[in-house]
């Protein structure tokens, strides 16, 4: 009777992860029930409150074998493609139907809000583009891709799972993709895009991030702990069979989704990637099926594991030593071999639980969730729906549940031991009564011994839980500032925009720790060019999230307030932070230097105010220098209402004219053989001997110099210094 009610359970949670897949398969990734049409999608009156990330799917713009950006539109027809999909599943207006390997532009208008233009910090979510691309928004590029052309000598692939952030500045924005395939069975944008506010689609990442990698430290421990128990249990094959798994599936988790391995190793070889992500697919197979095996060898057919070996080791030689074009064709076979194991372990699993095979239940439950899981992934791999990869979900489940299993098998084997435990006392006692003179300080001498024992082992067992904690915290916080340091640079103007103003220039730019509260600024309206070197309060993550405010601010001033006096500029950067601190009613005096230059190429003019940082400037071979106020922008000031005064040089085109913005972070860099700063005289000493080298030769020789002064000795302080020569 119980064993029917086992039965009965089994189905019905089998049916129900069936139902739930299909349902969050064909839902998850839809958030919003507006399609694209005719290449424009209208999210004007779409509330992207309730949603956090809207898919861009339906019909794109698609331009086969072109490379279109701006104007280039004007003159070429497109095609209507739906999207997500692989291009070898369109036709395009000529009636071609595209191969897998080729080059193509995407392009989609997304009408927004109007309340979102120039105020709201959207973020563009990707997922795998197959297999390298460029982006564009408003014709800006987002992206620097690797080696991305039109044939397979000029194209590597790259996945790149990304968020990418922008302020949309008019009311219809344009998402444009240049997609190169050569290197994958499928091509183009194969799984869903999402567009919403950046805060919410961040939090969502960070939170997806903390749960994977939890899930992995979970799996590589377990598997520690199994390799670990099979030292000390060699004959017991299940134990290493385990472990292994639980590394393959951590191991996989890298390469699925997310795609973390591109973070970690973001110069790696696509193909390396690739084949390490089909490797785990084809080895954790037969890996699993040989430790089911294991557990039930009476059950689990060994001709199945000799033909799982078999065709294993087929693909993944193929896989070893063949390009991603070819063995990711053939995967459709291995995956009809994981299908048909599908079908073998639902008829294994209804098979032991008929023969009421000891733990077969829970083994069940665990088996249930890897079936789904597995079909699911199936489905996705050939874009048969657009889902996530459940096999790492399903693989944990399985592995807690086999865990259990294992623990009642271990609590089994524990009561035995105690049940002989107390006869072996018992019979121990009878001695005892027979020779108790002779032994009772052996006894008295065992028992302390056994206590110092247990005691010892508690406490290592104490220790090592706790350094697991501190190793687990530590990762996580190290890699909770490295990705900070990614929305840190991606904030940042690419210096290589300001270089296309200034060609001879240069940027030094050293964090102290992994994130800087040093940050450089960069903005252009109409003839009107600022640049800043700003210096925040504290280093690390509080002076990053210094500066993140900082750079907000400025650009809500220059672009929203269109307030374009410098003096006036630092005076509502001065109020700004005042308020968002509200310095008025607390004693927190966060603040920031500034050095902040106005150059007006029309009028031959440079226009200079500071807080605490000053401009130096080199014109026809003499070396000035204009201080900034004596004071930093921020609560330090009493006052209300504080002014900033700013000075204007004339220089024209005769003229050798030259300038430099700096935080004190380089010269204040102990140093040199009595272990003292720098100090900013000698820096501008410094400065003025590499006068006549090209800017470009100036910054290599400061940034070795800062080496050699520094020697052994630890960083002082972010390092931010600027050059820039006009004649």
């Amino acid at each position: 009777m119980l064993f029917f009610l086992y039965k009965s359970i089994f189905f019905r949670y089998l049916i129900y992860l069936l139902t739930t897949t299909l349902f969050f398969a064909c839902s998850a990734k839809k958030k919003e029930t507006t399609r694209a049409e005719k290449g424009v999608i209208d999210f004007s009156k779409s509330n992207f409150e309730t949603h956090s990330a809207i898919a861009l799917n339906g019909e794109w713009e698609f331009y086969w074998k072109q490379y279109l950006i701006g104007k280039d539109f004007e003159q070429a027809s497109p095609s209507y493609v739906e999207v997500p999909n692989s291009w070898d599943s369109y036709k395009t207006i000529s009636g071609e139907v595209p191969t897998t390997e080729g080059y193509t532009t995407y392009r989609l208008r997304v009408k927004i809000p109007s309340v979102f233009r120039g105020n709201e910090l959207l973020a563009l979510k990707l997922e795998f583009i197959t297999t390298n691309y460029a982006l564009f928004i408003d014709n800006k590029p987002m992206n620097q891709p690797k080696k991305l052309g039109t044939s397979p000598e000029t194209t590597d692939g790259h996945y790149d799972p990304e968020i990418y952030f922008f302020i949309p500045q008019k009311d219809t924005v344009e998402i444009v993709f240049f997609v190169a395939n050569y290197a994958y069975r499928l091509g183009g944008l194969t799984q869903t895009i999402s567009l919403g506010k950046a805060q919410p689609i961040s939090t969502e990442r960070e939170r997806t991030i903390l749960i994977n990698f939890f899930s992995i430290g979970v799996l590589v421990i377990m598997g520690l702990a199994h390799l670990i128990l099979f030292f000390f249990r060699r004959r017991t094959w299940a134990i290493l069979y385990f472990a292994s798994y639980c590394f393959i599936i951590a191991l996989r988790a890298f390469f699925t989704d997310d795609y973390y391995f591109t973070d970690i190793f973001p110069n790696a070889d696509f193909e390396v990637g690739n084949k390490l992500s089909y490797l785990t697919f084809s080895i954790g197979m037969p890996m699993f099926a040989m430790f089911v095996k294991s557990l039930y060898s009476e059950d689990f057919s060994s001709y199945v594991i000799k033909v799982l070996l078999f065709f294993s080791a087929i693909f993944s030689l193929l896989v070893l030593f063949t390009r991603g074009i070819v063995y990711s064709n053939y995967l459709i076979y291995y995956q009809l071999i994981a299908f048909l194991l599908i079908l073998y372990a639902l008829y294994f699993t209804i098979r032991i639980l008929i023969k009421r095979r000891e733990g077969s239940v829970i083994f069940a439950f665990g088996m249930a969730t890897i079936i789904v899981a597995a079909t699911n992934d199936i489905l996705v791999a050939n874009v048969v729906i657009d889902s996530i990869n459940l096999m790492p979900i399903g693989s944990f489940i399985f592995i807690f549940s086999h865990t259990l299993l294992l623990s009642k098998n271990l609590a089994s084997a524990y009561k035995k031991e105690e049940t002989f435990s107390k006869e072996l006392l018992q019979t121990n006692q009878m001695l005892e009564a027979k020779v108790k003179e002779r032994t009772s300080s052996l006894q008295d001498i065992q028992t302390k011994l056994f206590e110092n024992l247990e005691e010892l082992k508690s406490k290592i067992n104490t220790v090592n839980v706790q350094n697991k904690e501190i190793k687990a915290q530590n990762l996580y916080i190290t890699s909770s500032i490295n990705y900070a340091k990614t929305i840190q640079y991606n904030i940042l103007s690419d210096f290589k925009v300001i270089q296309s103003h200034f060609p001879d220039s240069f940027l030094v730019f050293k964090p102290k720790d992994i994130v800087s509260g040093d940050f450089y600024y960069f903005n252009q309206k109409g003839d009107k060019i600022f640049l800043a070197a700003v210096d925040c309060t504290g280093h690390g993550v509080p002076g990053a999230f210094m500066s993140l405010i900082g750079y907000k601010i400025l650009n809500e001033i220059i672009d929203v307030q269109q307030v374009f006096t410098p003096s006036e500029i630092l005076r509502n950067l001065h109020l700004g932070i005042k308020e968002i601190f509200n310095q008025e009613a607390n004693t927190h005096r966060n603040g920031m230097d500034i050095a902040l230059v106005m150059l007006d190429k029309g009028n031959s003019t440079l226009t200079f105010a500071g807080a605490k940082a000053p401009l130096v400037y080199i014109k026809n071979g003499k070396m000035n220098m204009i201080e900034g106020e004596n004071f930093y922008i921020g609560g330090n000031s009493s006052k209300s209402e504080v002014n900033f005064s700013q000075s204007t040089i004339f220089f024209s085109a005769n003229d050798q004219f030259s300038f430099y913005l700096f935080s004190d972070g380089y010269q204040d860099q102990f140093g040199g053989e009595e272990n003292k700063k720098l100090m900013k005289k000698h820096f501008r000493e410094l400065l003025f001997q590499l006068k006549d080298f090209p800017m470009k030769e100036q910054g290599n020789l400061l940034q070795e110099w800062h080496e050699a002064w520094k020697g052994n000795l630890a960083q002082t302080d972010d390092i931010l210094v600027m050059g820039f020569r006009l004649y």
